[in-house]
């Protein structure tokens, strides 16, 4: 069976919810001893590749291969066919931000296996508004594929996302609510819905903000950072595990290339317990 985000639950009962983070970026070359180049990338990617078996998904930075130009886009692609192989699924982490009249068309780049790209899903910030997004929602449900909208991001400037409404609804909240709205059309079968969402903030209000959110996969942030432990995770994540992505980038890259599929393995021990075999979403 090929596995799609509307059935992770399954994906992640038999292989955690671990995404490993990819990022060739100048920094990680370096730290791994490869040239800051498109070749230097591709080596990184397959070493990424060699560790990846049973590893239910990655989560990928575009930015640093799309800097290549050309190659670096035919190296993506390369590298999210050699995913697919492997039964692993890809998140083009690219936070794209635009109208309706093009969101459609960023589909044709970065979702499915007809697309430039071939990804499973794409990430989108939805400041111009969720709705218009809703394009991109629908190619998405027509191709077993999935969007990550951000809901809440941890970074300094995220102060607005708190910012509330008249009604008294953080704007985080009106972007979930949205979320719910439209997997409740889309979502077919009892899977989860082709809208999924990103979480990044503090544990009491991750929480809530997933279960706002019903027949939604939630990718929460954050493990392998300072100050962020597994407990933490837990305590969000409770009897959801089986929508979860949990994606850990810094805390797998800096086992080097020689000690990368040791702290993957280590990392899915960690996580299991979070996704027993059997939990439904």
């Amino acid at each position: 069976m090929k596995h799609t985000f509307a059935t992770w639950h399954e994906l992640a009962a038999e292989r955690t919810g671990l995404a490993v983070g990819v990022a060739p970026s100048p920094k990680w070359l370096s730290a791994w001893g490869l040239p800051d180049t498109v070749g230097g990338a591709g080596t990184f990617c397959d070493i990424v590749l060699a560790s990846l078996a049973g590893v239910a998904a990655v989560k990928v930075q575009t930015p640093f291969f799309e800097r290549f130009g050309a190659e670096g886009l035919a190296l993506l692609s390369s590298f999210f066919a050699g995913c697919a192989q492997r039964g692993t699924l890809t998140v083009a982490d690219a936070k794209r931000c635009d109208t309706e009249d093009t969101m459609a068309s960023y589909a044709d780049l970065y979702l499915g296996e007809q697309s430039v790209l071939g990804a499973d899903a794409v990430t989108v910030a939805p400041y111009i508004g969720v709705d218009a997004t809703a394009p991109l929602f629908e190619v998405a449900r027509q191709r077993g594929c999935a969007v990550f909208v951000l809901v809440r991001t941890s970074n300094h400037e995220s102060a607005v996302q708190l910012s509330r409404d008249e009604g008294g609804r953080t704007v985080s909240e009106q972007v979930a609510d949205r979320i719910a709205a439209h997997n409740r059309t889309l979502a077919t079968g009892g899977r989860a819905g082709p809208v999924a969402a990103v979480v990044g903030a503090p544990p009491e209000a991750a929480a809530a903000l997933l279960r706002r959110m019903p027949d939604t996969v939630v990718s929460l942030p954050g493990l392998g950072r300072p100050g962020r432990t597994v407990d933490q995770f837990r305590t969000v994540v409770g009897d959801e595990g089986g929508r979860v992505v949990l994606p850990i980038s810094s805390g797998v890259l800096e086992a080097g290339p020689h000690g990368l599929a040791d702290r993957i393995r280590q990392w899915q021990t960690v996580l299991r317990p979070m996704c027993p075999p059997g939990r439904s979403r």
